[in-house]
């Protein structure tokens, strides 16, 4: 079992790499493709619950429910999708309204302040709506980028067992003394789904 582990071991860092690149270069497809297989999975799912208590041993009213309930599912995972976006932007709405109201001098603690906080939530979550696309591909291209370079670096490093303090460690290593490549990286990450984006958009 041992010998068995030691070969698992730079397998399961091969398949994080594997990960990162994906991604990397194809993360905006990959996210949207992969909430609409959990959509679809979760309506045949509840399908099978309610064809089970309603029309026990009817395959078709299975098949039709089935159908109906994998569209109904994918369509509310797409938008649950968008609601992410939203509430993505939201929070950084809620980031930037420190320093604004520091600007301007008005107290957070205010109703004022309140009403600026929400005002430049709302129009961050607007924001992020419009531009998801750009957001996303800037989002999964960092982020692969960073896998990519710390499991490079954890095979340079000859340290495969995935521990959260390894992962800590590799990740300090990369953010500080490997800085350029995750930028590279991400460059040509943010570059590569551009160009895939555009012919599916024509």
């Amino acid at each position: 079992m041992e010998v068995i582990a030691n070969y698992l071991e730079p397998v399961q860092v091969g398949i994080y790499i594997c990960f990162g690149l994906v991604y990397c270069f194809l993360g905006y497809h990959f996210l949207r493709f992969l909430l609409v297989v959990f959509g679809c999975f979760f309506g045949l799912l509840l399908a099978d619950v309610i064809a089970g208590l309603f029309f026990p041993e009817n395959i078709l009213a299975f098949v039709c429910i089935g159908i109906v309930a994998m569209i109904i599912g994918g369509f509310l995972f797409k938008l649950l999708y968008r609601l992410a976006v939203f509430l993505i932007g939201f929070i950084c709405g809620a980031f930037l309204a420190p320093p604004v109201l520091s600007l301007s001098s008005i107290p957070a603690t205010s109703a004022a302040g309140y009403m600026i906080i929400l005002l430049l939530c709302l129009v961050a979550g607007f924001i992020a709506l419009n531009l998801q696309k750009t957001l996303l591909i800037f989002f999964t291209s960092a982020t692969g980028a960073i896998i990519i370079v710390m499991g490079g670096r954890l095979v340079i490093t000859r340290e495969f067992d995935l521990t959260p303090s390894i992962l800590a460690n590799a990740y300090e290593k990369t953010m500080t003394g490997m800085w350029w490549l995750v930028i590279l990286l991400m460059l040509a990450g943010v570059f590569y789904q551009h160009r895939l984006r555009r012919p599916a958009e024509e």
